[in-house]
């Protein structure tokens, strides 16, 4: 297993690129904070998209009309790291807060980004 850290200044181009080649994976989003603990927020969804607003990171979860769609939002994003297998899948998306509270955007299926270039299909 890698992490890579993804550095601010390319928050945005990465997830832009992350979100078209991973929209509609099924994601499970678990969320710890040091006060009350971990959950799972969301378990198996469809990845809408992960959008950047300053400092912030939306995580957007759901696309069918009739699914309703939930907006997570991480305020004050320090870190945004991405976790791959040695053949170089994408595991999860770990985004920590200056506050300590942590979101993992962890997929069911890891799938190599390369295999996933929409652009080619």
């Amino acid at each position: 297993m890698h992490t890579r850290n993804i550095p601010m200044n390319e928050w945005r181009s990465f997830l832009g690129r992350f979100s078209h080649l991973h929209e509609g994976a099924l994601v499970t989003m678990n969320v710890s904070a040091p006060d009350v603990g971990e959950i799972d927020a969301v378990v198996d969804q469809p990845l809408g998209g992960i959008d950047t607003e300053g400092d912030e990171l939306l995580v957007h979860v759901g696309k069918a009309a009739d699914d309703p769609h939930l907006t997570h939002r991480i305020l004050h994003v320090d870190s945004v790291r991405l976790e791959q297998t040695d053949e170089g899948a994408d595991v999860a998306l770990d985004i920590n807060g200056i506050d300590g509270i942590r979101t993992i955007v962890r997929f069911r299926s890891p799938m190599r980004a390369d295999l996933l270039d929409r652009g080619v299909e």
